[in-house]
């Protein structure tokens, strides 16, 4: 089965977003006046479960631009993928601001996301990985969470870890398409 599945990809500016998406998210698909969208998008082919899974991926402007238009994105997606630079704390403080844009701006509520902290370089962590944990079983506790966050630490420049991304939303995905058949 091929199933067209649209996810965001989030997060403060320079914490890898347009690298990760133009080395490993597919190919991406030209729009015109790219900078006066606030969005930028890319077409990725993921084969799991015997099912081809196209992720229609959609990079949005960072929180200080194109504030205005940027909440219409998130319509119609059904998975995120939400950076930060786990060197600097000011990108990881503003998870909260991502998550709570992306679930009151997303038509279907709360949908599964992917933390992924870009690890740049090992000598100066800001944000440990025991931390960003503990982040998300508060988010869970305290915003009545129904839906899985789960947190991956790697390379963006070298695309670590984005296997088990994508393993994730594409699972969770298959899942909605499961419920939605047996209701």
């Amino acid at each position: 089965m091929v199933l067209l599945v649209k996810i965001v990809l989030v997060g403060d500016g320079n914490v890898g977003r347009t690298t990760l998406r133009l080395k490993h998210l597919g190919k991406p698909v030209d729009t015109m006046h790219k900078s006066s969208i606030g969005a930028e998008t890319s077409l990725l082919e993921y084969e799991f479960d015997k099912n081809i899974i196209r992720f229609q991926v959609w990079q949005l402007s960072e929180k200080q631009r194109h504030d205005a238009i940027r909440s219409v994105y998130y319509k119609g997606a059904l998975g995120a993928i939400l950076l930060f630079d786990v060197q600097r704390e000011e990108s990881f403080n503003n998870l909260n601001f991502w998550i709570n844009e992306i679930w009151s701006n997303n038509d279907t509520g709360q949908i599964p996301i992917a933390i992924y902290g870009n690890v740049r370089d090992l000598t100066k962590v800001s944000v440990p990985y025991i931390r960003v944990l503990a982040y998300i079983e508060k988010l869970k506790e305290f915003q009545s969470v129904k839906v899985p966050i789960r947190y991956f630490e790697g390379s963006v420049l070298k695309g670590e870890k984005l296997d088990k991304i994508l393993e994730f939303l594409a699972q969770e995905y298959l899942k909605i398409v499961e419920e939605q058949k047996n209701n």
